[in-house]
């Protein structure tokens, strides 16, 4: 998911549009393609249809994307070309969420300037409130849209955003990793006395990614607020997450030792 801390990296961002020299595709290939758009057509309307295929491009870099693996400079390129096509055949929430997420993570790796991160965060911001006004209760989106205000360090916006995600869905568990670091962040669960979301989402995040929930308690140096909100749940829980932060801290104690 979407929702990692930000590394504030200074790579370059990629500005020019590559393009790969392919071969041309085969008689075959271009048939079968012809007859998916008819088939799609036919299902769902031409401008459905022609904005699901401008997207294929992208769709692989995509996935990397929200795996929370990272494209190549091409892959990126790809992503917004195809989000952007497919935007001007018809307007949708997903296309929009793409970019949004995209351009989060464009600012975190590639700006070089904090004027340059700020704006690729605003765009961030645009895309995915485009994608909630088109699809507003999709939790993941609103969740996001908390973590690029938060990046930002816009901490009410980034809380109201967090607030409405958690009306929403308080139990989804894709974008509980997310409102966790928000809260964290910004200290909406000691603010507005939402602590009992809080937990939820402790636990939702533990269960779909232990690793990950750990490292972010650890970098966040919240562990004991962790353990604290865990005496609200049972025992075997806070036992798991107290074991987990000692085993994470133990392997990074021994990667800090210098090797003999």
């Amino acid at each position: 998911m979407p929702g990692t801390t930000p590394s504030r990296s200074s790579n370059a961002r990629p500005t020019a549009r590559h393009r790969m020299v392919l071969r041309g595709p085969s008689d075959r290939l271009v048939g079968a393609a012809l007859l998916g758009l008819v088939g799609l057509a036919a299902a769902y309307g031409w401008p459905m249809a022609a904005a699901r295929l401008a997207e294929l491009p992208g769709d692989g870099a995509t996935a990397l994307l929200y795996a929370g693996e990272r494209p190549t400079e091409e892959g990126y390129v790809r992503l917004l070309d195809s989000r952007e096509a497919a935007l001007a055949h018809r307007e949708r929430a997903g296309p929009h969420r793409d970019l949004g997420h995209v351009y989060y993570v464009l600012a975190d790796e590639f700006a070089q300037t904090e004027e340059g991160r700020r704006e690729l965060l605003a765009r961030a911001v645009r895309e995915l409130r485009a994608a909630a006004a088109r699809s507003p209760a999709d939790p993941a989106v609103l969740a996001m849209i908390a973590a690029a205000h938060l990046a930002a360090e816009e901490d009410a916006q980034a809380a109201s955003w967090l607030a409405t995600a958690q009306r929403i869905a308080p139990y989804h568990p894709e974008t509980a990793l997310i409102r966790i670091w928000v809260a964290l962040t910004v200290g909406a669960d000691r603010a507005d006395g939402s602590r009992p979301a809080f937990a939820r989402d402790l636990r939702a995040a533990f269960g779909r990614d232990r690793e990950r929930t750990v490292n972010l308690l650890i970098d966040l140096d919240a562990e004991r607020t962790a353990l604290d909100t865990a005496e609200s749940l049972d025992d075997t829980f806070r036992y798991e997450l107290g074991v987990a932060l000692m085993r994470a801290r133990e392997a990074m104690a021994a990667e800090a030792e210098p090797t003999r």
